[in-house]
């Protein structure tokens, strides 16, 4: 399920959590508990005040990522 998150976060500049819900089908709760992990292992910012992605640390472009800033 990880991975998918990935993949979705990857492709995308910033993602609601219903929209990852949405495109998914898993149930909300097992989304954030997958976000959180995701999160703390430092492969994504998610902002969790606010619901969505704001990028994907992996990528080597993150600092100066222009979509991120949007």
């Amino acid at each position: 399920m990880e991975e998918i998150l990935l993949g979705l976060i990857r492709h995308e500049k910033v993602i609601s959590l219903e929209e990852i819900v949405r495109r998914t089908n898993f149930e909300k709760e097992i989304v954030l508990r997958a976000l959180a992990s995701l999160a703390s292992q430092g492969k994504i910012v998610f902002d969790f005040y606010n619901l969505r992605s704001t990028g994907c640390l992996s990528c080597p472009l993150f600092r100066s990522c222009k979509r991120r800033e949007e």
